[in-house]
């Protein structure tokens, strides 16, 4: 793929000369990278961006952010619900208290407790 410009699978061909292709990993260096990859894959990597970790003041952006969408999009009786409950103050703490690096895994949390909250305020649960 890389030398001829072309993709090949069972189902499809893709020229992808004009493409760019990112690679994403978890090491923790290039050297890293380019030992267990291995040389003749890593020799193609045309740029390097190492990633920090999110600090917490980030991550708190992007909890409220995440919090607002999902509230957000509650109808107006579940919102009036749960108006003033306590689901991001939660997991702001909890975030400051370093539970929290993955934010994907956040962002499902304060969703199931905004949909928690809905059923407890109902007697459901």
């Amino acid at each position: 793929m890389f030398d001829e410009g072309v993709f090949v699978d069972k189902n499809y061909t893709v020229n992808v000369e004009k493409c760019i292709i990112i690679c994403t990993s978890n090491y923790s260096s290039e050297e890293d990278a380019e030992k267990y990859l291995g040389s003749p894959i890593y020799s193609r990597f045309s740029k390097v961006i190492k990633f920090g970790a999110i600090s917490i003041e980030d991550r708190i952006k992007i909890a409220t952010l995440n919090y607002v969408s999902l509230y957000s999009k509650l109808s107006e009786e579940d919102q009036d619900l749960i108006r003033n409950n306590h689901v991001l103050p939660f997991y702001i703490e909890k975030i400051r208290s370093g539970y929290y690096r993955n934010m994907r895994m956040l962002k499902n949390d304060i969703e199931d407790a905004l949909n928690y909250e809905i059923l407890r305020v109902r007697g459901i649960l």
